[in-house]
């Protein structure tokens, strides 16, 4: 079969650390044709770009890209395919895109989420600011939990000015960070971020800069050590959050745990390196080979055509 391993690649990156996170789908996409073509199926890495006629003459696509262009957010890749494709759909991207609405659907579910407030609205301290927009921790940083008016203010004019968007704020909730992998309809893992004071958020120094005090100062954990009760109760709450929001294939929900696990961001379409990403302790810990990984997405896309 002659499958097209879709990615992008923004033409310009906003702030000089971006680029990190930014280039991984290009090392992901090349690890996963090398998987592909184990399998024995004719693969090849695709960049996106305007002109899709190319990649829809594959018979299908394992699709790790978003949107096309810098913001990838109006031109979303699943809506120009006209072939069977992994992972899920455009309007579910466009949702989990945009952390207001997706925090809008989530308390609608009844799924616990920290207070939210847009700009402008008034808010009770501490809370978290982060770009409205963005996922893989691009524009977090230990200034992002705010105690005061002014520092608010900076923290929103940074995003302005850097990424060109809206800010979202959030409840700081004082907590352990867990993640759900999820395959299918399926929590295969939880994992944890284990933080060394004075450490207590996932920055983006300490998720992709592997020279930082931030990186340093956390820990990821993979399986979670939790006891059962709380460890089910996540998986459950995972599960509903996943489906709340119409992911399909593969995901990851992240928690803040206080008392009650708040649910603080879904990606339908995290980070699958092989080689660190934490979706791949997660398929070690739960036993899951990254061929047999590979080979799960394309049977789902292909049970759907």
């Amino acid at each position: 079969m002659k499958v097209a391993v879709i990615y992008n690649l923004p033409e310009h990156f906003r702030d000089g650390k971006e680029d990190i996170a930014q280039s991984e789908p290009y090392e992901t996409a090349l690890a996963v044709v090398e998987e592909l073509r184990a399998l024995g199926h004719r693969a090849e890495a695709v960049r996106v770009s305007w002109d899709f006629s190319h990649t829809n003459s594959f018979d299908t696509a394992f699709n790790l890209a978003e949107g096309i262009g810098d913001d990838g957010k109006e031109h979303l890749v699943p809506l120009m395919l006209k072939i069977p494709y992994t992972g899920s759909t455009s309007e579910t991207i466009a949702l989990c895109n945009n952390k207001m609405e997706t925090k809008k659907r989530l308390k609608a579910a009844g799924i616990e989420v920290p207070t939210f407030w847009d700009e402008g609205e008034e808010v009770s301290f501490p809370v978290i600011v982060k770009p409205a927009e963005e996922h893989g921790s691009i524009g977090i940083d230990d200034s992002s939990v705010v105690n005061n008016r002014e520092e608010l203010k900076r923290a929103v004019e940074r995003i302005h000015s850097t990424y060109g968007q809206r800010a979202i704020c959030e409840q700081y909730v004082e907590g352990r960070e867990i993640s759900a992998a999820i395959i299918g309809d399926r929590v295969i893992a939880l994992s944890e971020i284990i933080f060394r004071p004075p450490c207590r958020i996932l920055t983006y120094d300490a998720k992709w800069l592997d020279d930082s005090e931030s990186y340093a100062g956390t820990e990821p954990r993979c399986p979670a050590v939790l006891d059962k009760d709380l460890e089910e109760r996540i998986k459950k709450e995972a599960l509903k959050a996943y489906r709340a929001l119409g992911i399909r294939d593969y995901g990851r929900i992240d928690f803040r745990v206080n008392a009650e696990p708040y649910v603080i961001d879904a990606n339908p379409n995290p980070c699958i390196s092989p080689k660190d990403s934490g979706f791949a302790r997660a398929l070690k810990a739960a036993g899951i080979e990254y061929r047999d990984f590979v080979a799960m997405l394309l049977k789902f896309a292909l049970e759907r055509s």
